[in-house]
């Protein structure tokens, strides 16, 4: 099957064959900073490129610049498959296996650190401050009746998030991927 996807940068990318040399890095930060999170359903736009940065952070404390530069990238895999909710997602048989292979293309095009006996360790972390994220972004933008009870026991303290701008969120990703790149 060829399903070649329209992008930014007018590379192009088919999702079902991903190639490294399709990747473009102008091509993810457009995508995800273009992107709602909650599938737009928060009071404000709040871009997916925002939220990647956000993960990021919580882990540059780590001093790590290869693990902060995988966080940055944990949802690039969105930016040509899309962002959907994580309920959908896991209820998708196929969808782990197609958003796999995308990151391994992105990985590969994007020419991020190779992690080897590190990889599972930080995916760990990153999902964790993935949780962190959400939890600050729900308890930010939807009100207690909304929360998940797996949310409410993850709370960060007084969360410091706010509506975004995409051209700034677009600007903002590319400058913490090259000065993380730059650290390496």
């Amino acid at each position: 099957m060829i399903a070649r996807c329209h992008t930014f940068t007018g590379q192009g990318f088919d999702p079902f064959n991903p190639d490294p040399r399709d990747v473009r890095l102008d091509d993810i930060a457009h995508h995800l900073s273009m992107m709602g999170r909650y599938g737009g359903a928060a009071p404000v736009f709040y871009s997916v490129a925002k939220h990647a940065m956000m993960v990021a952070i919580v882990w540059r404390i780590t001093k790590n610049a290869s693990w902060t530069l995988w966080a940055l990238h944990h949802d690039s895999p969105e930016a040509y498959i899309g962002d959907i909710r994580r309920p959908i997602k896991q209820a998708i048989p196929d969808f782990s296996e197609l958003e796999t292979k995308v990151w391994c293309a992105i990985e590969t095009g994007l020419d991020l650190p190779q992690l080897g006996d590190e990889l599972k360790a930080c995916t760990d972390l990153i999902h964790e401050a993935d949780d962190m994220a959400l939890a600050a972004e729900m308890e930010t933008f939807f009100d207690k009746s909304r929360r998940s009870a797996f949310l409410r026991g993850h709370l960060v303290g007084p969360p410091r998030l706010e509506a975004t701008i995409p051209f700034v969120d677009r600007a903002d990703f590319l400058h913490y991927h090259n000065h993380m790149k730059g650290l390496l």
